[in-house]
């Protein structure tokens, strides 16, 4: 995902992989920055209900 209309390799803001979205250029698991499972977006590396931020239908 990048910023803007951009595609250069600096305006990367997160990378998504195997449903994870990591922070800049990275797959590291250190840089999750949301988990996406099941139309539900969490913070960081849980799947907690408490830590839903987003819901998508």
């Amino acid at each position: 995902m990048y910023k803007g209309n951009s595609t250069f390799m600096s305006a990367i803001v997160y990378t998504i992989k195997d449903g994870k979205a990591y922070k800049g250029n990275s797959t590291f698991t250190r840089d999750i920055v949301y988990t996406i499972k099941d139309g539900k977006v969490y913070k960081g590396d849980s799947t907690f209900t408490s830590d839903i931020i987003n819901t998508i239908e």
